[in-house]
C-alpha cells in the first residue's frame, strides 16, 4: 500500500501522542489580549478575563473572569485552564449554563476541523477539533454584548472524535498500554461516559465522574484517562502500525459541556488505579483502590488498572503466628491467616514465613496480678500467670505493670468500640477488658457498659445505597450499608435508616420540551428549564415539541391584542 512511502516523512521520534485540538485552556489563553494570535492562527480568546471592564466576569477589573461562586477561574494562577479550574460565569448569574454562558474561542484551523497535533506519528484522517474550544449546547446564543456573538452551536452535546494515524516500525512498543486523555468541563449529569469503537465496530465504555454542583463546582474543568488494549487500537501493516479508534463523549442529558482537547498518548494524564491487597500494620489483610506504585510500596498485590475491589478477591495470605498461649507463654503456629492470627491475644503475624524463621519468645510472660490479701486487702504484684492464678488466686493482666492497674474485686469489662478495616465501619464487642480494647483493637473502651448502651456512639448508621452498575448502566440498591461503604466502594447515594424497598433508585425521567427542543429529564429539571414535561417514562421520540412563537410576547400561547399592548407599553425601551 501507500503507507510505507510515508515513513520517510516521519521524524526519527518515537511515538508520543496524537491530539485532536490544542492545549490552550478552551481558548482562554494566558497573557494575551482579545483577538491575539494563538499557536495556530487568529483566535478570539481572552486572558482569563473580559475584554471590557465591568461587562463580564462580575468584576470591575478588566481581564478578571470569575466562576459561579465569584472566584478566579484559574484557581492556582498557573498556566492555561485545566483540571481543577473553571469555565467563567459570563452573565454573573451564579451558575455556568447554556443560553447565557456559551463561548466560541475557536481558531480558523479548528473551525474547519483540521487541528491535529502529532509527535512521532503521521496523521491520516483524524477529525473532531470542530468540537473543541467552544460551548456545546443545543441552541447556543453566544456572547451577550451584541457585537461579537458567534453563531449558534449546531453540534449538540455528544461530540465524536476520530483517530486515524500511522506509526513507523521501531517508534512503538507492541503491547504497550494505550492511554486516552481528555480535558472537558461542566459535566454534572449522568450518564457520564466515553464510548470507544475500533475499526471493526467493537465498542468499550469508560465511565466518568460527574462534578458536584452542591459543592460549588458548577463549570468545573476535569481531566480523565482511560486505558485501552493495544490490539483494540493498533493493527500491524506494512512498515509499521495503523492506529484507528473513534471516541464519543456521551452526554444525552447534559445541555452544556466543553472540550479542550482529546488525545492518544503513551503517558496518562491521570494515573490509573486498581484494587490492591496488602497486610496492614496490625497484620490484617485488607484491600482498597490505589495506584500501582503505592500498592507495591506497601508490599501488596496489584489487581490491574481499572479493576475494582468488588471484582477482585484477595487470596488469603498465610504465615507464622506468634501469640500468647495458656499458662502465660508465647507460642507459634504455622499456616495461619492474618485475620485468624489477629484474633489471638498479643499476636504477631509474619506473612509467608514459618515458625522456624521468626523470633517468637517462649519465655513466661510477666504481668500485673491483683489479689486480695487477708491483712493488706487488695494488693498487686508483677508475676507470671500461673503463679498469679495458682499461688495468689488473683486476676492476671498480661504485660501490664502494677502502676497501670487499680485492682477491683472482679475483673472489669465493658463495651469496646473500634474500626474494622475489613468492613470499613465501626463495630463493637461486649465483655472486653480495657487492655485488650486499647492494645489489641485500638478501640474506645466503655467500662461496665454493653454495645447496646453505646450504639449511638459506636455503630455506624446503616441504610440503603443506590448506585449505578458500571457494567450494565442500570441502577441497583444494597441494604444494610454504611455511608462510608456506599460512597467509597460504590460511589452511590445513601439513605440513612432506609431499606431498598423504601427508596426509589431510578431517576424519574420523561420528555421535556424547552424552546422547541426535547430533552429527557426529571420534572424538577424541566421546571428549572421552564419547559413542558410529558410525564414519567415518556421518551422524546414520542412527543413533538412546538416551535417557539416569537410573536407571542406575553407567553400565553396566543397571539392577540394583549401582545400588541405589551409591545406598545415597552415602546422605546433599549434592550441590553
Amino acid at each position: 500500500m501507500f503507507l510505507p512511502a510515508f515513513t520517510s516523512l516521519l521524524m526519527t521520534q518515537s511515538f508520543n501522542h496524537i491530539r485532536v485540538g490544542d492545549v490552550d485552556g478552551f481558548g482562554y489563553l494566558t497573557g494575551t489580549t482579545p483577538g491575539a494570535i494563538g499557536p495556530f492562527g487568529q483566535e478570539p480568546a481572552w486572558p482569563f478575563g473580559s475584554w471590557q471592564t465591568g461587562v463580564f466576569g462580575c468584576s470591575v477589573t478588566p481581564f478578571d473572569l470569575t466562576n459561579a461562586v465569584g472566584s478566579p477561574i484559574n484557581t492556582d494562577g498557573v498556566g492555561v485552564l485545566t483540571g481543577g479550574d473553571y469555565l467563567p460565569d459570563l452573565d454573573c448569574s451564579g451558575s455556568t449554563a447554556y443560553d447565557s454562558d456559551e463561548f466560541n474561542n475557536q481558531g480558523p484551523v479548528e473551525q474547519v476541523d483540521g487541528l491535529v497535533q502529532t509527535l512521532g506519528c503521521l496523521d491520516l484522517a483524524s477529525v473532531g477539533s470542530v468540537y473543541t474550544d467552544l460551548a456545546l449546547s443545543p441552541n447556543g446564543t453566544g456572547w451577550l454584548d451584541g457585537t461579537v456573538a458567534p453563531p449558534a452551536t449546531p453540534y449538540g452535546v455528544s461530540p465524536s472524535f476520530q483517530f486515524d494515524y500511522f506509526v513507523a516500525n521501531g517508534d512503538l512498543t507492541p503491547g504497550q498500554n494505550v492511554f486516552v486523555n481528555v480535558v472537558f468541563s461542566d459535566y454534572d449529569v449522568v450518564p457520564a461516559e466515553l464510548i470507544y469503537t475500533d475499526r471493526f465496530g467493537s465498542s468499550m465504555t469508560a465511565y466518568l465522574t460527574t462534578q458536584d454542583n452542591g459543592l460549588g463546582e458548577d463549570g468545573q474543568i476535569q481531566k480523565a484517562t482511560a486505558v485501552l488494549p493495544f490490539g483494540f487500537v493498533y493493527q500491524s501493516v506494512s512498515g509499521g502500525w495503523s492506529g484507528v479508534v473513534s471516541v464519543q463523549l456521551n452526554a444525552p442529558n447534559e445541555p452544556f459541556i466543553a472540550v479542550d482537547y482529546l488525545e492518544i498518548a503513551i503517558e496518562p494524564l491521570v494515573l490509573p488505579e486498581g484494587c490492591c491487597c496488602w497486610i496492614d500494620e496490625n497484620g490484617v489483610q485488607t484491600q482498597s483502590v490505589m495506584q500501582e506504585e503505592h500498592c507495591l510500596d506497601l508490599g501488596g498485590t496489584y489487581a490491574g488498572d481499572g479493576v475494582s475491589c468488588e471484582e477482585f478477591l484477595c487470596q488469603p495470605v498465610t504465615g507464622a503466628c506468634c501469640f500468647l498461649k495458656d499458662f502465660g507463654v508465647m507460642w507459634c503456629h504455622d499456616n495461619y491467616t492474618a485475620s485468624d492470627c489477629a484474633a489471638l491475644p498479643l499476636s504477631t503475624f509474619y506473612p509467608g514465613q514459618t515458625c522456624a524463621d521468626v523470633p517468637c519468645p517462649m519465655d513466661p510472660i510477666v504481668g500485673a496480678c491483683c489479689y486480695e490479701d487477708a491483712d493488706l486487702g487488695w494488693t498487686c504484684v508483677e508475676t507470671e500467670e500461673v503463679k498469679c492464678l495458682e499461688s495468689f488466686g488473683g486476676t492476671w493482666y498480661v504485660g501490664q505493670p502494677c502502676s497501670w492497674i487499680q485492682c477491683p474485686s472482679v475483673p472489669l469489662t465493658g463495651a469496646c468500640c473500634f474500626f474494622d478495616p475489613q468492613i470499613g465501619a465501626l463495630t463493637c464487642l461486649d465483655n472486653v477488658d480495657e487492655f485488650k480494647c486499647l492494645e489489641v483493637y485500638s478501640g474506645t473502651w466503655y467500662p461496665g457498659q454493653t454495645c447496646s448502651d453505646v450504639a449511638d456512639k459506636c455503630m455506624d448508621p446503616r441504610g440503603a445505597c443506590c448506585f449505578q452498575n458500571p457494567d450494565t448502566g442500570s441502577y441497583d440498591c444494597l441494604d444494610g450499608v454504611t455511608a462510608f461503604q456506599c460512597e467509597v466502594y460504590y460511589s452511590g447515594t445513601w439513605t440513612a435508616g432506609a431499606t431498598c424497598s423504601e427508596v426509589d433508585c431510578c431517576p424519574k425521567l420523561g420528555a421535556c420540551c424547552v424552546k422547541g427542543v426535547c430533552v429527557p429529564t426529571t420534572v424538577e429539571g424541566c421546571d428549572i428549564a421552564e419547559g413542558v414535561w410529558s410525564g414519567v417514562g415518556v421518551m422524546c421520540d414520542q412527543v413533538t415539541c412546538a416551535e417557539p412563537c416569537v410573536f407571542d410576547v406575553t407567553g400565553d400561547g396566543v397571539v392577540n391584542f394583549s401582545d400588541l399592548i405589551a409591545i406598545i407599553n415597552n415602546w422605546g425601551l433599549v434592550c441590553p
